[in-house]
């Protein structure tokens, strides 16, 4: 009989060692299982912050191109008045120069000066215009006009007109 109580002893007290255990693993289970759910729960939320950042990331790129296209008018507008400007510079240089060859340069007062000063201006002017001609060209391209220099040389000429 008192074989039988020890050896019945022996088993409670492994049944309490195995009971402990496997309450212990079920804490443990969850405990990593309440982690999971935190876990999930933030990236849920990380993923939904993703899409209202790149929804904004979006409409911020619109809006830039918006006022990129709005500047590129108003830039390709301003040129093409300064176009005007300095076509008629160089149309009132090319008069200019017309009547003081065919008057035989008599200006009066030093005129080798003056001659340095002007025969620099008309390449000056040739050369800025060309710059202002290209770059309302690249601006007209960013604006999908169509044509670049060329078509804008042929539309600054039609404009003259």
């Amino acid at each position: 009989e008192q074989k039988a109580l020890a050896v019945a002893s022996r088993a409670f007290r492994e049944a309490g060692r195995l009971t402990a255990e496997i309450k212990e693993l079920a804490a443990r289970a969850d405990a990593l299982e309440a982690k999971r759910e935190t876990a999930a729960a933030e990236l849920t939320a990380t993923k939904l912050g993703l899409r209202v950042l790149d929804a904004a990331r979006i409409e911020a790129a619109a809006d830039a191109a918006d006022c990129r296209r709005s500047l590129d008018r108003a830039l390709c507008d301003t040129l093409r008045r300064h176009l005007r400007g300095a076509r008629a510079q160089l149309a009132a240089f090319s008069g200019t120069a017309a009547a003081s060859e065919s008057s035989g340069g008599e200006g009066g007062g030093d005129d080798s000066g003056e001659r340095g000063c002007t025969e620099g201006a008309p390449a000056l002017l040739v050369a800025h215009h060309a710059a202002v001609v290209a770059e309302w060209a690249v601006v007209r391209r960013r604006l999908g006009l169509e044509g670049g220099e060329a078509e804008a040389e042929t539309e600054e000429e039609a404009e003259a007109e």
